[in-house]
């Protein structure tokens, strides 16, 4: 359910961002990658993104504090999703033909 929610938010945003002032549209990202990865690279690989997105979500303790949020400031939902998509092969191997 809260990632349904999200998914319609996301939505939401696609159905009526032409609503909203061109700064905001051109700074919107919408990305898709897809990655040849062991179960180590991809463990990495989502250490260091959240570690990046963490320093966001603690900066200045905008998130608790809304005093602290500059003026023109609006919350701004980011989803990582990170999974294999199609299971490894049971030699170990890389998975595909």
């Amino acid at each position: 359910m809260f990632r349904e929610r999200q998914f319609e938010r996301y939505q939401t945003w696609r159905s009526t961002k032409a609503s909203y002032p061109l700064e905001w549209r051109q700074a919107a990202t919408d990305s898709q990658y897809l990655f040849y990865l062991t179960a180590p690279e991809l463990k990495q690989l989502s250490s260091e993104v959240h570690e990046v997105l963490e320093r966001w979500v603690m900066l200045e303790g905008r998130l608790l504090d809304p005093s602290k949020r500059p003026a023109g400031s609006v919350p701004v939902e980011t989803m990582l999703l990170s999974h294999p998509v199609a299971p490894p092969a049971s030699d170990g191997g890389s998975g595909h033909a």
